[in-house]
């Protein structure tokens, strides 16, 4: 990942064995006490932290609540940002805090929540979500850079997402002399048609593509691109 270059902080400390539960919570404790000028804690995975298994005497959304709040003690007491580390299930939701594997009680004691969507685009390989109680809800874009295995940030995904469809619907009309109708481009890029042709709509408004007659347009070559 350094690519020969040094790490980026000698102070960088990494624990492969640690104990689950209380006993982690107040080895957690130990460490932040001795260790005054760490600023971040990442825990990873939350499984690996806490016991998976839930007592048939309490409500499971209590436990989870729980978790999350004992760490969170820890992370107020000694100042420091604490990042736990969780699955997401397969199912799709409406709501990106759905997605987080378990009970709404793990969300519920968070100051944050973080879900990172991976997506099938050429450019955008993955959104990440993000809602808090200090921090505007965000929706980013990221693309992964495989030399660095690290995300790079494209920008807000919705505005990436409308440039990219932008670029898709004129590129198709660039490659082609002959005018288009909005059904033929739909078809060209495998999308539905009244996005696309509310989209050309658009385009046309703004000057990048000429109605030849109804329904046909071409690319304006004088339109900078």
């Amino acid at each position: 990942m350094y690519q020969g270059n040094k790490i980026p902080s000698e102070n960088l400390c990494l624990a492969v064995k640690w104990p689950k539960g209380d006993d982690g919570l107040e080895e957690l404790k130990n460490w932040l006490y001795s260790h005054k000028d760490t600023r971040l804690v990442i825990i990873d995975t939350l499984i690996r932290f806490c016991s998976g298994k839930y007592s048939y005497k309490k409500n499971i959304y209590e436990e989870d609540y729980q978790k999350i709040e004992k760490i969170k003690y820890i992370a107020d007491e000694y100042q420091v940002a604490i990042i736990i580390v969780h699955h997401t299930n397969k199912k799709e939701f409406d709501d990106f805090m759905d997605k987080v594997s378990g009970s709404t009680g793990l969300t519920g004691a968070a100051d944050a929540v973080a879900v990172l969507n991976k997506t099938m685009r050429s450019q955008m390989n993955a959104e990440l979500a993000i809602t808090g109680k200090d921090i505007p809800d965000q929706n980013l874009a990221l693309k992964i850079d495989n030399d660095l295995f690290i995300w790079e940030l494209l920008g807000d995904a919705v505005e990436y997402k409308i440039s990219q469809e932008r670029k898709e619907v004129l590129d198709v009309f660039k490659n082609y002399d002959d005018a288009l109708t909005s059904v033929e481009v739909a078809e060209k890029l495998d999308k539905g048609r009244g996005a696309v042709r509310s989209l050309i709509l658009k385009l046309a408004a703004e000057g990048f593509l000429i109605k030849i007659k109804h329904g046909q347009y071409i690319f304006n070559k004088d339109k900078l691109f």
